[in-house]
């Protein structure tokens, strides 16, 4: 399947839970050798993680086995879910809580899930992490990690 196939069965699949174009809409770009596909929430009422629920299948991510699983550069689809920029504010204000909570315990473990897949690392400084990648987004505040906790939400 190709990604702009993959694409629209992505917009299918939205379609067929109940979600149209003006609540959810799905966006595809191609960065080196890997597609990312981006799904953006327009409605703050609508939970990240019934849609993760949704398009995480379509995502394919090619690891390599003899080298702890780390992902292959090339012919990845990569999907994410993220919030629209008009309430993500409203969103951010309901994670500061969570994002307190996290950066205390990465002061005490230096690496530690903070959703599948995804890292909380600490050492000179603080940065998400995606398993198998090579670098994470730095974070330099908690109000930066409610940030992220708001808009990349896509596997809580």
């Amino acid at each position: 399947m190709t990604s702009t196939e993959r694409t629209k069965e992505i917009r299918k699949a939205l379609k067929a839970e109940g979600y149209n174009t003006k609540e959810v809409s799905v966006r595809r770009e191609h960065l080196g050798y890997d597609d990312y596909i981006t799904v953006t929430i327009r409605k703050p009422d609508i939970k990240s993680a019934d849609i993760a629920e949704i398009v995480k299948p379509f995502e394919q991510i090619h690891r390599n086995e003899w080298d702890g699983d780390k992902i292959m550069a090339g012919c990845n689809t990569f999907v994410n879910v993220v919030y629209a920029e008009d309430f993500a504010g409203q969103t951010i204000d309901d994670k500061m809580n969570e994002a307190t909570k996290l950066w205390s315990k990465s002061d005490e473990d230096n690496s530690f899930y903070i959703r599948p897949g995804v890292r909380l690392c600490s050492s000179t400084f603080k940065f998400v992490k995606r398993d198998g990648s090579i670098n994470g987004k730095v974070m330099s505040s908690i109000e930066e990690l409610a940030d992220w906790l708001a808009r990349y939400d896509y596997a809580h």
